[in-house]
């Protein structure tokens, strides 16, 4: 089965996301409403293969079918930014809804953040959301970028129950 990246709000952040999730996932859909549409020529075609979407990413959301890993670093809310709180009670349900498989990676550094979800994303016991698990992997691989790596698991029963 083909592995899924998905980038929204990226600009023209092609190149490093590409090299960081090569072995990742077979495929990185970027998505911004606000950048022109263009590959990275040095890249070619090594790494994932890459698809490029100009919409918002609520709409990207409901045009996905899955997301395996889940990169969003380097957004804001001032001018240049989306203004969307990915890592929010709206959209990042949505994001969550996406991911099926029984393991997902999320790369993030914490952009957009509410509500808390990035902190508690980093407490040992981690984040219980909409019936998943997210904890933070003991591995880091992507530190040098800025971002933090966590483990998307279905949550168990008596980990829903336990962290009420």
């Amino acid at each position: 089965m083909k592995r899924v990246g998905f980038y929204p709000c990226c600009a023209n952040d092609i190149r490093e996301p590409s090299i960081a999730l090569t072995g990742l996932v077979d495929e990185i859909v970027y998505c911004d409403k606000k950048w022109s549409l263009r590959d990275d020529p040095v890249l070619g075609n090594s790494g994932p293969s890459r698809t490029f979407w100009r919409m918002d990413l609520r709409d990207a959301l409901q045009k996905i079918s899955q997301i395996d890993v889940f990169f969003y670093r380097r957004d804001g809310t001032s001018e240049g930014g989306s203004g969307v709180f990915v890592l929010g009670r709206e959209v990042f349900p949505m994001v969550l809804s996406k991911m099926v498989a029984d393991h997902c990676i999320i790369v993030t550094d914490g952009s957009n953040s509410r509500g808390g979800t990035f902190r508690k994303m980093q407490r040992n016991s981690g984040l219980i959301s909409c019936g998943k698990h997210i904890t933070k992997r003991s591995e880091q691989r992507f530190q040098g970028m800025g971002v933090l790596e966590f483990d998307v698991k279905p949550a168990t029963t008596y980990e829903v129950t336990s962290h009420r």
